[in-house]
């Protein structure tokens, strides 16, 4: 997308200024079915072109349909989407993940709408306590190549709580209360300095929106815990064979 522009100031018919502009930029529209977006920048790069594609990816995933697209000035656009609740839930963080930090996003109820579908699930697979008592972190530093962590050192957990997300589909069941073995050996060099990983903190809403429909969100006054919504092992493993076989 290319725009031009001249002007031309005359005073008692004799030029005094002039001035030409010219922008140059992209744009990106993506149409799924009915749903249209829309993603604007003037900044031509293999970097904002990856950017501009994700966000518009990201609405089309949450059905968010393009109502209105502003020209806010400043190399800046305004796109207004009618999307439906349960797919901004938890998409602020998401946003400014992709707009690394630039964008603004505000929201406001507009009326109730017929329902648009299923949305697609989290992908990434579940890190599960296997055991109940308090985390150790000689394990959590341990785990940590594992998957995203949700706990820290002395966090209480539970069998089928959910202590973590994996990068790759699919549940592992892990022990985070696993402690170092203590010996009356001291050599130079073994003694491994333990550095965690600062926890994510997710609110309410985040947390709501990467749940699986075999998982639960646990609110106490005290904390907010993922767990899977059957417990054990065993009968989880039951569950999906019937589930599978229905």
């Amino acid at each position: 997308e290319e725009s031009k522009s001249e002007s031309i100031l005359l005073d008692d018919n004799k030029i005094k200024s002039s001035n030409y502009s010219s922008d140059l930029g992209f744009g990106f529209r993506a149409i799924s079915n009915e749903v249209v977006a829309y993603s604007y920048s003037n900044e031509i790069s293999k970097d904002s072109l990856k950017n501009s594609s994700k966000v518009i990816d990201s609405m089309n995933r949450r059905k968010g349909k393009l109502i209105e697209l502003k020209d806010t000035g400043t190399n800046k656009k305004r796109l207004i989407f009618h999307a439906p609740t349960r797919g901004l839930m938890g998409y602020t963080s998401r946003f400014l993940t992709l707009t690394k930090g630039n964008g603004v996003i505000n929201r406001i109820f507009h009326s109730y709408g017929p329902f648009e579908g299923e949305m697609e699930g989290r992908r990434n697979g579940a890190l599960i306590s296997m055991e109940q008592g308090k985390a150790v972190a000689f394990a959590i530093f341990n785990l940590q190549a594992r998957g995203e962590m949700f706990v820290t050192h002395n966090d209480s957990v539970y069998p089928g709580m959910i202590v973590g997300l994996s990068p790759k589909p699919g549940d592992m069941i892990i022990n985070v209360m696993k402690g170092k073995k203590l010996t009356n050996m001291r050599t130079q060099g073994t003694d491994e300095n333990v550095v965690l990983t600062p926890v994510r903190k997710m609110s309410i809403a985040e947390q709501l929106s990467i749940l699986n429909t075999d998982e639960a969100l646990e609110i106490t006054p005290d904390s907010c815990r993922l767990r899977k919504a059957i417990l054990d092992p065993h009968e989880r493993k039951k569950s999906e064979k019937a589930i599978a076989a229905a």
